[in-house]
């Protein structure tokens, strides 16, 4: 066998071995501490700057799914996530300053429930 299989073959092995390992630690771990789980419901959707409904339209549609956190693509800028998130709950709104693919009306958007 030359060396750059055997190299490959060690490569392969501690890779496995290493992630075997992991498993079994996280495993343990999980097991050995009982605490409450966090759920967070995150989203992400690309807006294609809104021509299909308003603000308002959006977050309605998207209430139902009861999301903490939602990243908006391609989102115009001004109020428009504020007003998404006000019809969803989501009283936290961070509206980037650069845009998206270099249209300067589409922007990367959060609201957030906290």
């Amino acid at each position: 066998m030359n060396t750059k299989n055997r190299y490959l073959k060690f490569g392969i092995t501690f890779l496995l071995f290493s992630m075997l390992s992991i498993a079994f630690s996280i495993v343990s771990y999980s097991g050995s501490k009982k605490k409450e789980s966090i759920k967070l419901k995150v989203a992400a959707y690309n807006v294609l700057y809104s021509k299909l409904a308003t603000a308002k339209e959006f977050g309605e549609k998207l209430k139902p799914y009861n999301f903490d956190i939602v990243c908006f693509s391609e989102a115009p800028g001004g109020n428009w996530t504020a007003e998404v998130g006000k019809a969803m709950g989501l009283d936290h709104v961070i509206v980037g300053r650069y845009s998206t693919a270099g249209h300067e009306d589409k922007l990367k958007t959060i609201a957030s429930r906290t």
